[in-house]
Parts: structure tokens; sequence; C-alpha cells
């Protein structure tokens, strides 16, 4: 992806949208929170970036859904998706860039969402690992991209 400057020196919005309400079992709810753990946000400053840090969504937990176990929690997603839209609409209202930490693979459904109610561009990197490897080992995919 190509980046212009006045891009690069626009401040980044760091929005938490902790929830594993879309999959299969739960934990992955805990991801913003061990990223700032780990001190994502002073990395960022490190290298001279302008962070507005939004905090975290709702922390929404997976639960068993006997009634639907193929689309389980589907209010819940629904609820984390409409709620981080609004909140990347907000932060691209402002003339932020956005990196989000997510839980969930639902959770990309809500940037998208956000990112182009306004026509602007979304590239999502999710960060994934098989069970054969370690979380340290974890290789990113490009997932998409909307211009």
């Amino acid at each position: 992806m190509k980046t212009n400057a006045s891009e690069r020196t626009r401040p980044l919005s760091l929005i938490g949208a902790p929830s594993s309400a879309g999959a299969y079992g739960p934990g992955q709810e805990l991801a913003p929170a061990a990223f700032r753990r780990h001190g994502i946000v002073g990395q960022l400053l490190d290298r001279g970036l302008e962070v507005v840090d939004r905090g975290d969504g709702q922390l929404t937990e997976w639960i068993r859904d006997g009634q639907n176990p193929q689309a389980a929690n589907v209010d819940l997603v629904a609820r984390v998706i409409s709620t981080l839209a609004t909140t990347v609409v907000s932060a691209l209202a402002d003339d932020h860039n956005v990196l989000v930490l997510g839980g969930d693979c639902t959770v990309e459904l809500g940037v998208v969402a956000g990112a182009i109610s306004d026509g602007s561009s979304a590239g999502l990197l999710e960060p994934t690992t098989n069970s054969r490897r370690s979380l340290g080992t974890a290789r990113c995919s490009m997932l998409a991209r909307s211009d």
C-alpha cells in the first residue's frame, strides 16, 4: 500500500475492540490489553507518531450458543461491529489514520464498515497462527483493501 507524506503525519487513532463473540471459544478478547501491556503505544510514539488512544470498546466474551452454533452470538457480534464502525467513522472524521487492535476476525467487519462509509480506503492485516506454530512465529496476512 503506497502512502503519501500527509498520511504519515496524520495522527493515529488507536482503537481497541476486545471481542471474541464471533469466535469458537474465549480468549481473543484479551488481545487489545495484551498489546497495550507490551507497550504498543510507547513503541508508536518512539517512531514519531502522534497517537490518540480512543480506548477499548466493551469487553465482549464468547459464550456457547446452543441455539445457533453455526452463527453463534449473532446479536453480540452485530453490536460489536456497529459500535466499532461508529468509532472508526469518528476517527476518520477527525482526519486520523486508524489502527484497530482486535479480538476475533469479525472485528474486521466493523473496521471496513466504518472506513467505507465515507469512501475511505481500508487495509487489513491479521496476525495468524496455525496449530503447529507458536504465537512467537505468527505471520501477517493481507486480507483486504478497498480503494
